[in-house]
C-alpha cells in the first residue's frame, strides 16, 4: 500500500522475480515490463495487490520490489491473513511501514522474541533479508549452520541457505531476497546497506494448542539497524493482549531505565560473535518511557490466544 502526501505524485513500482499483481479494475493503473505505475493525489492510497498463484502451496511474493515517486510517500507491507510458517495455524494478519532505502543499514542484531513454549521445535523466529540493486555480501558473527538453520516458512520464498558463500556469509545479487529461521540470536554485517524483517511464528508451531495458552500468531516487524538506535523510545502497549514485551539490545555498560526505574540487565544474553546483548522484559499495559545512557534498540510485542502484535519500538531515520 502506497500512499502519497501531495497532489500529482508519480508513483513506479518495479516488480521483480517474475512477481505479477492484479489488474486495475478502474484502469488507472498502467502495467508493462515488470513496472506498475499510477499518478496519485494527496492522501491517495494505492494497493498492489500480488496475483494469485495457481498453486495455494506456493506463494506470490512482492518481496524486493523497488518502490519511487517523485514526492514523499509512504508504503506499507501488508498481508490479509497468514499462516506462518504455511502449515501451522493460525492466521493473522500483517502489516509494517517500509523504511526509505537512504535509511537502510549494514549491521543487525537479529534477536529472536520471548519463547512461549519449552522444547518447541517448529518455534522459530524467520528473518527475511532484502537487498537492493547492488551485490550484498552479508557476514554472520557465527557459520550458518550453528544457527540450526529451518527452511522458510512459506513454499517459494528463496532459502538463505542457498545463498551461502563459505560457511557465515550469505551472498545476494541484485533485487535477491532470501529467508531462514531460527531459535538463535546472530549478527548480520553487510558490505552494502539491506532490510531485515522478522516474523513471529502462529500459535500451532508452539505446540500449544489450546484456548487459554496465550501462545500468539504470526506477527511482523523490521530491525532496524544498529545506526539508527536512539537512546530513548516511548511506546504504548494496550490492554487487550496477555502478555506484553520490551526486548532490548545494548552494548556493555549501558545503563536504560523504564518508567523511571532501572531494567537488571546482569542476565542479558550476548548475541553470539557479538559486542552486543540483549533482554526480554515484561511490560504492564499502557504507556512507557525507555531510557538509556547509550544508543540502545528496541522491539515491541505481545501474545494473547491465537492473536499477537509486533512492532519496532523506534528509531531514527538517519539518511546515508
Amino acid at each position: 500500500a502506497i500512499v502519497a502526501a501531495e497532489d500529482n505524485t508519480d508513483v513506479d513500482v518495479r516488480l521483480v522475480g517474475g512477481a505479477t499483481v492484479l489488474p486495475d479494475r478502474d484502469g488507472r493503473v498502467r502495467a508493462a515490463g515488470g513496472h506498475v505505475a499510477n499518478r496519485l493525489a494527496a492522501q491517495e492510497v494505492m494497493l498492489v495487490h500480488s496475483a494469485p498463484s495457481p498453486n495455494i502451496f506456493t506463494v506470490t511474493d512482492l518481496s524486493g520490489a523497488q518502490v519511487t515517486a517523485n514526492k514523499p510517500i509512504s508504503v506499507f507491507a501488508v498481508h490479509v491473513c497468514t499462516n506462518y510458517p504455511q502449515d501451522q495455524a493460525a492466521c493473522d494478519h500483517l502489516q509494517e511501514q517500509l523504511l526509505p532505502v537512504d535509511t537502510w543499514g549494514n549491521s543487525f542484531q537479529l534477536v529472536p522474541p520471548a519463547t512461549r513454549a519449552r522444547n518447541a521445535p517448529r518455534e522459530v523466529i524467520y528473518w527475511k533479508i532484502i537487498g537492493t540493486n547492488a551485490d550484498a555480501n552479508i557476514t554472520l558473527s557465527v557459520p550458518f549452520n550453528q544457527l540450526q538453520p529451518m527452511a522458510p516458512g512459506a513454499a517459494g520464498v528463496p532459502d538463505c541457505r542457498n545463498f551461502l558463500n563459505g560457511q557465515d556469509t550469505i551472498r545476494l545479487r541484485p533485487d535477491q531476497f532470501c529467508e531462514f529461521g531460527t531459535k538463535r540470536a546472530v549478527q548480520l554485517v553487510s558490505d552494502t546497506p539491506i532490510m531485515v524483517a522478522g516474523f513471529i511464528v502462529g500459535q500451532e508451531a508452539t505446540g500449544l494448542l489450546d484456548f487459554g495458552s496465550h501462545a500468539g500468531d504470526p506477527a511482523m516487524f523490521i530491525v532496524p539497524p544498529d545506526r539508527q538506535y536512539r537512546r530513548s523510545y516511548g511506546f504504548l502497549t494496550p490492554d487487550t493482549y496477555f502478555s506484553d514485551y520490551v526486548t532490548v539490545t545494548y552494548l556493555p555498560g549501558n545503563e536504560l531505565l523504564l518508567d523511571g526505574q532501572p531494567i537488571d540487565l546482569a542476565d542479558g544474553i550476548q548475541v553470539p560473535g557479538s559486542n552486543y546483548f540483549y533482554k526480554h522484559v515484561p511490560v504492564d499495559d499502557g504507556p512507557h518511557l525507555i531510557e538509556g545512557r547509550s544508543l540502545f534498540g528496541i522491539m515491541v510485542y505481545a501474545y494473547d490466544d491465537f492473536v499477537s502484535y509486533a512492532f519496532t519500538g523506534g528509531l531514527n531515520l538517519t539518511k546515508q
